[in-house]
């Protein structure tokens, strides 16, 4: 279903898919590590997949470690990166995120953050900032 990238923040359109990739990461770690980057690759295109459907207008961009340059990036687009913090996660580190951000003539306008494996959120949409999850 497509929605209007104005008037539809990155929360709205991630929330639900972000609940099923904690449910990927959290069978994956319950079965064992058999493959951190396919479980990256995985979360990529579910992500991917949900962000273009959304909003087919808008590219989505993935980078195996930086993104790039601002004067490279499109006026509007989203920045992703599936499993920040790989290495760490497969060395069995709660430490690494899900996290999106969308750029709009080079400045970022919305954020989220989501930390499966403490069971926290955040995101920003301007100067409005959500968080789920106990923080503590």
């Amino acid at each position: 279903m497509t929605s209007t990238p104005e008037t539809t923040s990155l929360a709205t359109v991630l929330g639900g898919v972000l609940d099923q990739a904690s449910g990927e990461i959290a069978s994956l770690r319950s079965r064992g590590l058999d493959s951190a980057t396919g479980l990256h690759g995985r979360l990529q295109d579910l992500l991917t997949s949900t962000l273009e459907e959304a909003w087919p207008d808008v590219p989505v961009l993935t980078g195996p470690h930086h993104p790039p340059p601002s004067g490279a990036l499109p006026d509007d687009c989203v920045l992703l990166n599936p499993l920040d913090g790989i290495s760490t996660f497969a060395a069995g580190s709660p430490h690494f995120a899900v996290t999106a951000c969308r750029i709009r003539r080079g400045f970022p306008v919305q954020s989220i953050v989501n930390l499966p494996a403490h069971h926290v959120r955040v995101s920003i949409e301007g100067p409005a900032r959500t968080v789920t999850g106990d923080i503590d």
